[in-house]
């Protein structure tokens, strides 16, 4: 069957059957997905089939994401935060400022620097006295 023969109804219905599938289709029709594809593509009718079998696929796609998540399953939870949750904040990329690191690195040097000296002194003055309970030393 060449794509002279196909009719607009027996594709829509083929279509409909095969969730918008042109190689499944087109098997059924005896002809290569290509030609199902170039039917397709000449009738705006059929145009608007697949994009109906296509919305429908991702509809059930998304039900089944969504008893994933609910069941708990750690992959689909990534997925939904990487996708749904951008707008919250939740991103995989997270690039960060070396600049800003190496301010944060050289504060806490210096926070050491200065509880080291403040011990030295202690024992210097001979009172050896330490503050573990806020963490200085």
């Amino acid at each position: 069957m060449t794509e002279s023969r196909l009719n607009v109804e027996a594709v829509r219905a083929v279509l409909l059957r095969t969730n918008g599938n042109f190689a499944a289709a087109g098997r059924r029709f005896g002809v290569n997905r290509s030609t199902v594809l170039r039917f397709v593509r000449k009738h705006a009718e059929l145009q608007a089939t697949v994009a109906d079998c296509r919305e429908t696929r991702l509809d059930v796609a998304e039900s089944l994401l969504d008893r994933a998540v609910l069941a708990g399953q750690p992959w689909a939870i990534a997925m939904v935060l990487r996708t749904l949750g951008r707008s919250r904040g939740y991103v995989t990329n997270v690039s960060v400022d070396v600049r800003e690191i190496d301010s944060m690195i050289e504060s806490e040097l210096e926070k050491l620097a200065d509880a080291r000296a403040a011990q030295a002194a202690r024992q210097r003055n001979g009172t050896g006295e330490t503050n573990h309970v806020n963490g200085n030393v």
